[in-house]
Protein backbone atom coordinates (compact mmCIF):
# COMPACT_ATOMS: atom_id res chain seq x y z
CA UNK A 1 0.00 0.00 0.00
CA UNK A 2 1.43 3.61 -0.73
CA UNK A 3 0.28 6.55 1.44
CA UNK A 4 0.98 9.62 0.24
CA UNK A 5 0.68 12.76 3.13
CA UNK A 6 0.94 17.14 2.36
CA UNK A 7 2.73 19.16 5.05
CA UNK A 8 -0.22 20.36 6.36
CA UNK A 9 -1.96 16.84 6.39
CA UNK A 10 1.00 15.31 8.79
CA UNK A 11 0.57 18.69 11.14
CA UNK A 12 -3.12 18.35 11.48
CA UNK A 13 -2.35 14.55 12.60
CA UNK A 14 -0.12 15.74 15.10
CA UNK A 15 2.82 14.40 13.55
CA UNK A 16 6.41 16.59 12.85
CA UNK A 17 7.70 17.89 10.41
CA UNK A 18 10.33 15.99 8.82
CA UNK A 19 13.75 17.30 6.66
CA UNK A 20 12.78 20.89 7.82
CA UNK A 21 9.32 21.39 6.69
CA UNK A 22 10.32 19.58 2.79
CA UNK A 23 7.00 18.44 1.38
CA UNK A 24 6.90 14.54 1.46
CA UNK A 25 5.54 13.26 -1.62
CA UNK A 26 5.24 9.93 -0.10
CA UNK A 27 6.09 7.35 2.44
CA UNK A 28 6.41 3.48 1.71
CA UNK A 29 5.21 0.61 4.20
CA UNK A 30 7.66 -1.99 4.39
CA UNK A 31 6.16 -5.07 4.28
CA UNK A 32 7.13 -8.73 5.06
CA UNK A 33 6.88 -9.58 1.39
CA UNK A 34 8.91 -7.26 0.50
CA UNK A 35 11.67 -8.26 2.14
CA UNK A 36 11.49 -11.65 1.80
CA UNK A 37 11.74 -10.50 -1.95
CA UNK A 38 14.89 -8.96 -0.85
CA UNK A 39 16.34 -11.72 1.20
CA UNK A 40 15.97 -14.18 -1.88
CA UNK A 41 17.73 -11.91 -4.37
CA UNK A 42 20.83 -11.18 -1.91
CA UNK A 43 20.83 -15.11 -1.29
CA UNK A 44 20.44 -15.83 -5.05
CA UNK A 45 23.53 -13.48 -5.65
CA UNK A 46 25.70 -14.50 -3.14
CA UNK A 47 25.34 -17.78 -4.06
CA UNK A 48 26.11 -16.84 -7.75
CA UNK A 49 28.66 -14.83 -6.54
CA UNK A 50 30.45 -17.88 -4.60
CA UNK A 51 30.57 -19.99 -7.93
CA UNK A 52 31.00 -18.17 -10.13
CA UNK A 53 27.56 -19.18 -12.49
CA UNK A 54 23.66 -18.88 -12.11
CA UNK A 55 23.30 -22.78 -12.97
CA UNK A 56 25.49 -24.16 -9.75
CA UNK A 57 24.05 -21.26 -7.81
CA UNK A 58 21.00 -22.58 -8.92
CA UNK A 59 21.53 -26.23 -7.77
CA UNK A 60 22.18 -24.79 -4.31
CA UNK A 61 18.82 -23.24 -4.02
CA UNK A 62 17.02 -25.43 -5.80
CA UNK A 63 15.41 -23.28 -8.44
CA UNK A 64 16.27 -22.75 -11.78
CA UNK A 65 18.95 -20.55 -13.62
CA UNK A 66 16.82 -17.95 -15.23
CA UNK A 67 15.31 -17.19 -11.70
CA UNK A 68 18.62 -16.69 -10.27
CA UNK A 69 19.58 -14.35 -13.26
CA UNK A 70 16.07 -12.67 -12.43
CA UNK A 71 16.72 -12.06 -8.85
CA UNK A 72 20.52 -10.74 -9.22
CA UNK A 73 19.22 -8.41 -12.24
CA UNK A 74 16.57 -7.08 -9.71
CA UNK A 75 18.88 -6.28 -7.06
CA UNK A 76 21.16 -4.96 -9.61
CA UNK A 77 18.57 -2.29 -10.85
CA UNK A 78 17.51 -1.80 -6.91
CA UNK A 79 21.04 -0.43 -5.99
CA UNK A 80 21.95 0.44 -9.09
CA UNK A 81 25.00 -0.75 -9.97
CA UNK A 82 26.39 -3.79 -11.77
CA UNK A 83 27.44 -6.95 -9.80
CA UNK A 84 28.95 -9.17 -12.26
CA UNK A 85 30.39 -8.98 -15.57
CA UNK A 86 28.97 -11.57 -17.28
CA UNK A 87 31.00 -13.47 -19.08
CA UNK A 88 30.09 -16.93 -21.65
CA UNK A 89 29.96 -19.33 -19.16
CA UNK A 90 31.51 -17.45 -15.99
CA UNK A 91 29.85 -14.41 -13.66
CA UNK A 92 33.09 -12.45 -12.64
CA UNK A 93 31.73 -9.64 -9.86
CA UNK A 94 33.08 -6.05 -10.23
CA UNK A 95 33.91 -4.09 -6.87
CA UNK A 96 30.70 -3.31 -6.12
CA UNK A 97 30.07 -7.17 -6.45
CA UNK A 98 32.84 -8.15 -4.17
CA UNK A 99 32.11 -5.87 -1.53
CA UNK A 100 28.63 -7.25 -1.30
CA UNK A 101 29.26 -10.53 -1.30
CA UNK A 102 31.74 -10.32 1.63
CA UNK A 103 29.31 -8.92 3.58
CA UNK A 104 26.55 -11.13 2.83
CA UNK A 105 28.79 -14.08 3.06
CA UNK A 106 29.52 -13.09 6.99
CA UNK A 107 25.73 -12.21 7.33
CA UNK A 108 24.96 -15.31 5.89
CA UNK A 109 27.16 -17.53 7.77
CA UNK A 110 26.35 -15.77 11.33
CA UNK A 111 22.87 -16.41 11.11
CA UNK A 112 23.04 -20.53 9.67
CA UNK A 113 25.76 -20.83 12.95
CA UNK A 114 23.21 -18.94 15.60
CA UNK A 115 20.80 -21.09 13.96
CA UNK A 116 22.32 -23.99 14.82
CA UNK A 117 23.35 -22.82 17.65
CA UNK A 118 19.93 -22.25 18.96
CA UNK A 119 18.58 -25.87 17.64
CA UNK A 120 21.16 -27.29 19.58
CA UNK A 121 20.39 -25.91 23.37
CA UNK A 122 18.06 -28.49 24.71
CA UNK A 123 14.25 -27.34 25.55
CA UNK A 124 13.46 -26.41 28.86
CA UNK A 125 10.32 -26.90 30.95
CA UNK A 126 9.10 -25.35 34.14
CA UNK A 127 6.92 -27.01 36.44
CA UNK A 128 4.97 -25.66 39.29
CA UNK A 129 4.07 -27.63 42.55
CA UNK A 130 2.18 -26.52 45.15
CA UNK A 131 2.61 -28.00 48.79
CA UNK A 132 2.51 -27.44 52.21
CA UNK A 133 5.71 -26.43 53.84
CA UNK A 134 6.19 -29.31 55.56
CA UNK A 135 5.59 -31.78 53.05
CA UNK A 136 8.09 -29.76 50.81
CA UNK A 137 10.84 -29.31 54.00
CA UNK A 138 10.25 -33.05 55.42
CA UNK A 139 9.91 -35.13 52.34
CA UNK A 140 9.49 -33.32 48.95
CA UNK A 141 13.23 -32.20 49.01
CA UNK A 142 14.57 -35.44 49.31
CA UNK A 143 13.49 -36.67 45.98
CA UNK A 144 14.30 -33.51 44.07
CA UNK A 145 17.76 -35.14 43.17
CA UNK A 146 16.39 -37.90 41.93
CA UNK A 147 13.69 -36.04 39.54
CA UNK A 148 16.82 -33.78 38.85
CA UNK A 149 18.31 -36.80 37.41
CA UNK A 150 16.03 -38.25 35.63
CA UNK A 151 14.63 -35.23 34.18
CA UNK A 152 17.40 -33.07 33.78
CA UNK A 153 15.41 -30.94 30.97
CA UNK A 154 12.29 -29.81 34.11
CA UNK A 155 13.05 -27.02 36.01
CA UNK A 156 10.78 -27.54 39.22
CA UNK A 157 9.24 -24.77 40.93
CA UNK A 158 7.68 -25.08 44.49
CA UNK A 159 5.16 -23.38 45.76
CA UNK A 160 4.69 -23.68 49.32
CA UNK A 161 1.36 -23.20 50.62
CA UNK A 162 -1.90 -24.42 52.60
CA UNK A 163 -4.64 -22.58 50.98
CA UNK A 164 -5.83 -23.98 48.00
CA UNK A 165 -4.38 -23.16 44.54
CA UNK A 166 -5.86 -23.21 40.94
CA UNK A 167 -4.47 -25.74 38.77
CA UNK A 168 -4.32 -23.31 35.34
CA UNK A 169 -0.43 -23.63 34.74
CA UNK A 170 0.11 -20.39 36.03
CA UNK A 171 -0.25 -20.36 39.50
CA UNK A 172 0.43 -23.73 39.45
CA UNK A 173 0.49 -26.90 37.64
CA UNK A 174 -0.20 -29.51 39.92
CA UNK A 175 -0.53 -29.81 44.22
CA UNK A 176 0.05 -32.24 46.97
CA UNK A 177 -2.64 -31.76 49.81
CA UNK A 178 -4.34 -33.71 52.36
CA UNK A 179 -7.87 -34.47 51.90
CA UNK A 180 -10.06 -37.78 50.68
CA UNK A 181 -8.77 -37.53 46.90
CA UNK A 182 -12.20 -36.24 45.48
CA UNK A 183 -11.95 -33.26 43.94
CA UNK A 184 -14.31 -32.17 40.62
CA UNK A 185 -12.34 -31.50 37.42
CA UNK A 186 -9.10 -32.91 38.62
CA UNK A 187 -6.95 -35.97 38.44
CA UNK A 188 -5.85 -37.18 41.69
CA UNK A 189 -3.55 -39.76 42.38
CA UNK A 190 -2.93 -41.08 46.36
CA UNK A 191 0.27 -40.87 47.27
CA UNK A 192 0.69 -41.99 51.01
CA UNK A 193 -1.47 -42.39 54.11
CA UNK A 194 -0.44 -40.65 57.00
CA UNK A 195 -0.05 -41.10 60.85
CA UNK A 196 -0.22 -38.10 63.05
CA UNK A 197 1.27 -38.89 67.10
CA UNK A 198 2.27 -36.55 69.66
CA UNK A 199 5.51 -35.72 69.21
CA UNK A 200 8.45 -34.39 71.37
CA UNK A 201 12.66 -34.18 72.12
CA UNK A 202 13.77 -36.70 74.65
CA UNK A 203 15.38 -34.43 75.86
CA UNK A 204 11.96 -33.35 77.72
CA UNK A 205 12.05 -37.17 79.24
CA UNK A 206 8.26 -37.33 78.23
CA UNK A 207 7.07 -41.54 78.03
CA UNK A 208 3.75 -41.58 79.04
CA UNK A 209 0.45 -40.23 77.78
CA UNK A 210 -1.21 -39.70 80.84
CA UNK A 211 2.56 -37.11 82.00
CA UNK A 212 1.21 -34.90 79.07
CA UNK A 213 -1.07 -32.44 80.80
CA UNK A 214 2.27 -31.37 82.87
CA UNK A 215 3.73 -30.17 79.64
CA UNK A 216 3.10 -27.15 77.34
CA UNK A 217 1.38 -28.13 73.81
CA UNK A 218 2.67 -26.84 70.84
CA UNK A 219 -0.01 -26.23 68.09
CA UNK A 220 -0.23 -25.79 64.35
CA UNK A 221 -2.92 -23.16 63.24
CA UNK A 222 -2.33 -22.12 59.82
CA UNK A 223 -3.90 -18.39 58.23
CA UNK A 224 -7.21 -18.52 56.40
CA UNK A 225 -7.08 -22.13 56.33
CA UNK A 226 -10.50 -23.02 58.12
CA UNK A 227 -9.68 -27.27 58.72
CA UNK A 228 -6.07 -28.10 59.38
CA UNK A 229 -5.89 -32.48 58.96
CA UNK A 230 -5.36 -32.85 62.76
CA UNK A 231 -5.48 -30.99 66.08
CA UNK A 232 -4.83 -31.56 69.49
CA UNK A 233 -8.55 -31.03 70.54
CA UNK A 234 -8.87 -33.88 67.60
CA UNK A 235 -6.23 -36.26 68.98
CA UNK A 236 -7.72 -35.79 72.48
CA UNK A 237 -11.14 -36.66 71.59
CA UNK A 238 -9.48 -40.29 70.31
CA UNK A 239 -6.92 -40.62 73.22
CA UNK A 240 -9.67 -40.03 76.22
CA UNK A 241 -7.67 -37.91 78.16
CA UNK A 242 -10.04 -34.97 79.75
CA UNK A 243 -8.05 -33.23 82.20
CA UNK A 244 -5.24 -32.22 79.06
CA UNK A 245 -5.85 -28.61 78.27
CA UNK A 246 -5.80 -28.16 74.56
CA UNK A 247 -6.38 -24.73 74.33
CA UNK A 248 -3.25 -23.58 75.89
CA UNK A 249 0.22 -23.61 74.78
CA UNK A 250 2.90 -22.46 71.88
CA UNK A 251 0.80 -21.40 68.82
CA UNK A 252 2.30 -21.69 65.23
CA UNK A 253 0.96 -20.20 61.84
CA UNK A 254 4.03 -22.52 60.07
CA UNK A 255 3.96 -26.44 60.70
CA UNK A 256 7.52 -26.26 60.14
CA UNK A 257 8.00 -23.77 62.79
CA UNK A 258 5.99 -25.99 65.23
CA UNK A 259 8.31 -28.96 64.25
CA UNK A 260 11.48 -27.51 64.73
CA UNK A 261 10.07 -26.07 68.12
CA UNK A 262 8.98 -30.00 69.15
CA UNK A 263 12.72 -31.02 68.10
CA UNK A 264 14.41 -28.36 70.19
CA UNK A 265 12.53 -29.23 73.37
CA UNK A 266 9.80 -26.58 73.97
Amino acid sequence: MRTTWSTQALRAAGMPKLYNGAPITSMSAVTSSSISRSLSALRAFEAAARHESAKQAARELSVTATAISHQVRGLEEALGVALFVRKPRQLVLTPQGRELQEVLGLAFDNISNTVERLKAVPTRQAITLSTTPAVAVRWLLSWVCMLRDTHPDIDLRIHASHEAVTLDGVTADLAIRYGDGHWPGLVAEKLFDNTFIPACSPLLGLTRVEDLPSHPLIHFRPQQVAVTPVDWEGWQKRAGIPELDVSAGLVFSDETHAISAAVGGQ
